[in-house]
């Protein structure tokens, strides 16, 4: 944790600087208090820029001095309250309240992680379906350069995906996202470094 009057000096000068770059590539998470908007988007830098790999980056606002920290990081939520909606229109996604970050962060991020796994590994043998099924076709046709698939078989192979995309995790109910909030509360580290 840093605030604002100690990120000012250590900033300012090349040789602190190189310090905190070393102190935050060996910590899961940075903070920083009391700090000015151009020092939060300047954090956010300082952590994708000198973190390799390049790590992905949370923001979370609620008023127009977050602004500039939401659109430096990679990922950017804005909370709508009484400051304004400045933050949410800069954000990648919005809440209303702090409260339904676990649920956006567990739920919702396992439904996503699941839906772009499944669609990967559909379009991966789909592929793999269709160019053996060409391969074939084109052997036994003497290599004539004859399409085996009509155009209306190839958009109707895009079907699935939408079946995919919009399939729910029966697995993460209300219930059960209420229980992983108490044993992992939202404090604590998410991922390993």
């Amino acid at each position: 944790m840093i605030d604002g009057k100690a990120l000012r000096s250590i900033l300012g000068q090349p040789s602190l600087r190189q310090h905190l770059e070393l102190l935050t590539r060996q910590c899961a998470t940075v903070i920083a208090c009391r700090v000015s908007p151009a020092q939060k988007a300047q954090m956010v830098n300082l952590v994708r820029e000198h973190i390799v790999p390049e790590p992905i980056t949370l923001a979370i606002g609620d008023g127009a001095n977050d602004v500039d920290m939401i659109c430096a990081a990679g990922v950017g939520i804005g909370i709508s309250g009484k400051e304004g909606l400045q933050a949410v229109n800069a954000s990648d996604y919005s809440i209303a309240q702090f409260r339904f970050l676990g649920r956006l962060l567990l739920v919702h991020g396992r439904w996503n992680y699941r839906r772009m796994s499944m669609v990967l590994l559909y379009s991966f043998y789909k592929n793999i379906t269709v160019a053996l099924g060409t391969f074939v076709f084109s052997a036994f046709c003497g290599w004539s350069g004859q399409t085996p698939f009509d155009s209306w078989c190839v958009a109707r192979s895009l079907v699935p995906r939408a079946r995919v995309l919009s399939s729910r995790d029966a697995l993460l109910t209300s219930s059960s996202c209420f229980c992983i909030l108490l044993l992992f509360p939202v404090s604590c580290r998410l991922a390993p470094a």
